[in-house]
């Protein structure tokens, strides 16, 4: 680096940001101490010209109704317009904007620092080319320091680089991969390896095989603030409470803050809250944590990417310059911002043919200065042919086609064995060999081409924990795919890679929750009910006309309900009431159970209470309790625990736990009488009954011989019918009991880690496997599944009571 730098003066340096730490470094091997401010045009353009804050943008996106982003588009505009008159209509525009931001003091002005530029040597370094715009900068600070040295970059002219072309991005990033291994074993320091032009689609290849060969890498990979749980969870949060300590408090609270990328995301939103210079954050918090990216920790020894232009790049720097294909490099401008180039040159700013001409030159100029770059460029992406760019007609070296290493070293065992599995299939399928197959098959012999192991090989439990931020939510749907197969849990669960589609039949679900839940509450109406619903909601025509048929039977639901309503004696309801459960923590984990129980009928008499639970079925019910002792068909069950819980009363009893199926397909009866008769009986209860007569009753007084509940009805000599589904009160503390073990020993299990592929089979049944979305995952074999014998009774929960409840 050659910068004139006078030590006994002031020196106020502009240069590019990027450069502005080499420079620190380079300058301090020199020993002496320089009084040095660093600045970037940016910096010099809102100081000389103005400043503007959030106010500033949140003004014209209220007044005209804009968006944040384009209001601050138009502000940006703002700093090429002066103050004289212009025919233009975009430009009469910017000036009248400019002019009502001055007049309400929404513009920033810095008064002292013309004082500030007096009395230093200005330097400009580090610039490949200084643009229009910039050398109107450099004219207005010439009007308060004529002292400015402009240091011309020097372009050094070593041969021209080596050029390599290959099939497509996989086998380019294995190349650069093994050449960096190359480098690395001549005694290259990591840190001195560097990659360029390396866009946002190479990410997902340089990790992957960069893996594969051990090199450490850092990549800036842009996530805003809320792109993150954390994030996206704070802000949530603070617009449910619109208070920030608030909010703060319960991230504190949910998030491990031990774990460094938690602490950092949570200072960096503080950081971003601070900053905001509005009053009133609402209109503008959003914007901010969707253009606020994180910059996570980076690896002191690593190989970098860096920007080819306005860099310093040393001799001792070896760089690949990666995707070097047409579209990408150089990059093409176009006519199609919001200044125009007619405008443009109007406002003595570069038009897009002049860019185009600089890219070009300044590109083959750095190029050109490298010390033995390495080029690199794909025939074929993933979707189309790719072709190389227009640049390197500017070298006269021609590229290295479908490159083979000669020194047959290898740097990664994992890569190679993959390679030769791609090989092995394409000569299986296609009898393609070449020289490559021959060379690995010989140096892999042992590999286990077309096997497979589909076992669970486990995963660190500290790096589980910490990616369950120390708390562990379960409930209903969770239990039962842990206990439908521990790895169809691990999927759909841990991963989560089953994402939440509203389908017809969803929608249609939430459509008759939505409306049977608005049926308790006062003046009721249903019309209004149902069109609240479908507010913002698009239909096709099919789906409208479905839905005018299924409006009449959601009606018919609703006159049942109010029908059977007559026969039940408990008085209050709780309709999709949340229970949570705290669970003993474990490993210092907070354990939570938690659950949605549609509808709640129950009864206070004394110290006693009486409960019913109902859940509503669009689909098919089975209330099978068989399978209880697997951990499956566990629904109801867990709603009687949770209620249980919530309850927390000794004097409580179940006097029914019980499926309603509210939707239908439909019967075909010509009698309407009878017609009539089998849909209500279709709405009837399907569950279980408590065997005693006296808590029966005071939920069915219809009991012995139901009009609510499918199935109940007793019979000449004072019992139930065979059809009825009766439980003794002991029965149920049973089934409370069996679940509540469940419970406990799936949590114990999940934070084990164990997510072992383990199917249930059921009798003949592979029940688990039926509908999951995951087999194409898993691989299922038969010694993977586990096979349960068919339990036909309930014998199981077999008890008598001891203590009936003697109720009056």
């Amino acid at each position: 680096m050659n910068i004139p730098i006078n030590k006994d003066r002031t020196t106020l340096l502009i240069t590019p940001s990027n450069l502005q730490k080499e420079i620190i470094k380079q300058l301090s091997k020199e020993n002496d101490l320089l009084n040095i401010n660093y600045t970037t045009f940016e910096e010099i353009k809102k100081k000389l010209i103005f400043d503007y804050t959030d106010e500033t943008i949140l003004y014209l996106t209220n007044k005209y109704n804009y968006k944040i982003e384009v209001s601050k588009m138009y502000i940006d505009n703002l700093y090429y317009i002066y103050d004289k008159k212009y025919t233009h209509p975009l430009l009469v525009t910017l000036l009248n904007y400019k002019q009502e931001l001055i007049d309400n003091n929404l513009l920033i002005y810095d008064s002292l620092y013309p004082l500030y530029l007096q009395d230093k040597d200005i330097i400009i370094y580090g610039f490949d080319k200084i643009n229009a715009f910039q050398q109107q900068l450099i004219l207005m600070l010439k009007n308060y320091n004529s002292n400015i040295t402009i240091v011309a970059k020097e372009y050094k002219n070593f041969n021209n680089p080596t050029i390599y072309q290959f099939f497509d991005i996989e086998k380019e990033i294995n190349f650069v991969a093994h050449q960096i291994c190359r480098l690395i074993d001549q005694n290259v320091a990591i840190s001195n390896i560097k990659l360029a032009n390396v866009k946002e689609e190479y990410y997902f290849y340089l990790l992957k095989i960069f893996k594969f060969y051990n090199i450490p890498i850092n990549i800036n990979i842009n996530t805003p603030i809320i792109e993150t749980p954390l994030g996206l969870d704070f802000l949530n949060y603070y617009f449910l409470t619109k208070d920030i300590d608030k909010t703060i408090a319960y991230i504190t609270n949910k998030y491990d803050l031990k774990i460094e990328d938690n602490n950092h995301i949570l200072n960096l939103i503080i950081t971003t809250i601070n900053n905001i210079t509005t009053k009133n954050i609402d209109d503008i918090i959003t914007y901010k944590f969707k253009n606020t990216n994180i910059a996570f920790k980076r690896k002191e020894n690593a190989v970098e990417l860096i920007d080819l232009k306005d860099n310093y790049i040393s001799n001792e720097e070896h760089v690949f310059i990666l995707n070097f294909n047409q579209t990408i490099i150089p990059t093409i401008y176009k006519d199609d911002e919001y200044l125009t180039d007619n405008l443009k040159e109007i406002l003595g700013l570069e038009t897009t043919t002049v860019k185009n001409v600089n890219e070009t030159k300044i590109l083959t100029n750095i190029i050109k200065s490298l010390n033995s770059p390495i080029i690199t460029y794909v025939e074929n992406s993933s979707t189309t042919k790719l072709y190389p760019s227009v640049l390197l007609k500017e070298f006269s070296t021609q590229p290295i086609v479908n490159f083979q290493a000669k020194d047959l070293i290898s740097y990664s065992k994992r890569y190679d064995e993959l390679t030769l599995g791609m090989k092995l299939d394409n000569f299986l399928k296609y009898q393609t060999t070449d020289e490559e197959l021959e060379i690995l098959y010989y140096n892999h012999q042992d590999t286990k081409y077309q096997t497979y192991n589909n076992n669970f090989t486990s995963i660190n439990q500290q790096q589980f924990i910490n990616y369950l931020n120390h708390r562990l939510i379960l409930s209903y749907t969770s239990i039962d795919n842990y206990y439908h197969c521990h790895f169809r849990y691990y999927c759909e669960n841990i991963l989560k890679l089953k994402p939440y589609e509203e389908t017809f039949a969803t929608l249609i679900g939430n459509l008759y929750h939505h409306v049977l839940k608005e049926y308790y509450e006062d003046n009721f109406d249903f019309e209004t009910s149902y069109q609240s619903f479908f507010t913002g909601k698009i239909l096709t025509p099919k789906e409208e006309v479905l839905l005018n048929i299924l409006k009449k039977e959601l009606k018919f639901v609703i006159e049942t309900l109010s029908h059977q309503e007559k026969y039940i004696s408990l008085d209050k309801t709780l309709l999709e009431k949340e229970i949570t459960v705290q669970l003993p923590s474990i490993n210092n984990i907070d354990i939570t159970f938690k659950g949605y129980v549609d509808k709640i009928l129950y009864k206070k008499k004394n110290d006693t209470t009486i409960i019913a639970i109902v859940d509503y079925k669009t689909g098919k019910t089975n209330i099978d309790l068989t399978n209880l002792p697997y951990g499956l068909s566990l629904q109801l069950p867990i709603y009687i625990y949770l209620v249980k819980q919530l309850a927390q009363s000794k004097s409580l009893y179940i006097a029914g736990f019980y499926l309603q199926p509210i939707l239908h397909q439909e019967i075909m009866h010509k009698e309407d009488g009878l017609y009539l008769k089998t849909k209500q009986d279709l709405l009837k209860l399907n569950g279980y009954s408590n065997s005693n007569t006296i808590i029966l009753e005071q939920f069915d007084k219809s009991y012995a011989n139901s009009r609510i509940i499918k199935g109940l009805r007793m019979i000449k000599d004072g019992g139930f019918s065979k059809m009825a589904k009766m439980l003794t009160n002991k029965q149920i503390e049973k089934i409370i009991e069996m679940t509540e073990r469940h419970i406990k020993d799936a949590t114990k299990e999940i934070i084990s880690c164990q997510f072992d592929v383990n199917p249930k089979r059921i009798g003949e049944e592979l029940l688990s496997c039926a509908y999951c979305p995951y087999q194409e995952l898993c691989f299922v074999k038969e010694e993977n599944v586990t096979t349960c014998p068919k339990i036909k009774n309930l014998d199981f929960i077999k008890g008598d009571d001891m203590n009936e409840a003697n109720m009056d």
